[in-house]
């Protein structure tokens, strides 16, 4: 009992980690926002210490917006689009160092 009320509590501080810097993720529905952070922390190296920003909804589930996550030497990488579908659980990331396929189909998502 007590290691999950651990467990419970380090969760919740990890999700509130996440810097919504213009308070566009404040205005997602709390589902919505919480499917976004999950996905967050599994595909990112430190998914809670990323920045979010112009976060918006582009159709009844997908979600665009600017993310600026850490590298694994703990240093932010700059600002990229993402798009999000938490239908397919997918999170896509644009950039230069992103592969042509996922940058095509952000650039196309979030116009």
């Amino acid at each position: 009992m007590r290691i999950a009320a651990i467990l419970l509590i380090a969760s919740t501080a990890s999700a509130l980690a996440v810097e919504d810097v213009d308070g566009s993720l404040a205005k997602l529905a709390a589902p919505e926002k919480a499917a976004l952070l999950d996905r967050m922390e599994q595909d990112l190296f430190d998914g809670p210490a990323s920045r979010l920003r112009d976060v918006r909804k582009i159709d009844k589930a997908r979600m665009c917006g600017r993310i600026n996550p850490k590298n694994r030497m703990g240093a932010y990488i700059g600002y990229r689009e993402f798009m999000f579908d938490p239908e397919r659980e997918e999170l896509l990331l644009g950039g230069e160092d992103a592969d042509d396929s996922a940058k095509g189909q952000v650039k196309a998502a979030c116009r």
